[in-house]
């Protein structure tokens, strides 16, 4: 009888140990949960008499919503849907590395293959002789 006794206070103990390991794991893992890092998306749409778009999601808050080629004068969209999620892409590799406002420049557009810059949209320095 005595060991019976102590046999149930040792199952007793176990079983009580383990629900506190169990409540301790759900707490980390909802204190990792909330120091998550933002999960960034990205969707491409096409706007009507400018052409193809991208906006940036951070969640579910949209934190850019580009309507035109960005760098570049005008209200012009991006020719293809594909070169719209080329550039997306790329923005978002900044977005991601912690720059929410990313900057571009034509020229890394037209190195990526997002755009095609003719001379009339170079700078005057950069222009083939021939064009002048």
């Amino acid at each position: 009888m005595k060991y019976a006794f102590l046999i149930f206070i040792g199952v007793l103990m176990v079983s009580c140990g383990t629900e506190n390991r169990d409540d301790l794991d759900v707490k980390l893992e909802k204190n990792s949960e909330q120091t998550s890092i933002p999960k960034y998306s990205s969707k491409v749409y096409y706007l009507q008499n400018v052409g193809w778009c991208y906006q940036v999601f951070r969640g579910t808050k949209m934190i850019l919503n580009q309507k035109h080629i960005p760098a570049v004068q005008g209200i012009k969209g991006f020719e293809t849907k594909e070169k719209a999620e080329i550039a997306v892409n790329f923005i978002m590799e900044r977005v991601i590395a912690g720059n929410e406002r990313p900057s571009v420049t034509p020229e890394e557009l037209d190195s990526i293959g997002a755009i095609d810059l003719a001379p009339e949209v170079l700078p005057i320095n950069d222009i083939p002789s021939e064009y002048n």
